[in-house]
């Protein structure tokens, strides 16, 4: 995992501070079905716990989140038309 400076401030007033930003560690399960339904478990550090601040997507189809704390957050996946290369967003809202 890289480490970064705890706070950088940039010319536009923008103040990036480590201890208010989220980290991803591990995803599981590695695979799921095309069929959607599956229950996606995100470990890492996370600062944010409202559920409705996050908005994630798997191969650009909606994730909804199921619940949030401050290790782990949890999301199912929706259908899929197929197998391919996959992708992962995701947003959090503030």
């Amino acid at each position: 995992m890289k480490t970064f400076k705890s706070e950088y401030t940039f010319p536009d007033k923008i103040t990036f501070k480590g201890s208010k930003t989220s980290s991803l560690s591990e995803i599981e399960p590695r695979y799921g079905s095309v069929e959607g339904g599956t229950n996606i478990k995100f470990k890492g550090v996370f600062t944010e716990t409202d559920l409705s601040k996050y908005k994630i997507t798997i191969d650009k189809i909606n994730c909804p989140v199921r619940s949030v704390s401050t290790s782990e957050l949890v999301c199912v996946s929706g259908p899929r038309p197929g197998l391919h290369n996959s992708s992962l967003s995701i947003f959090v809202e503030g």
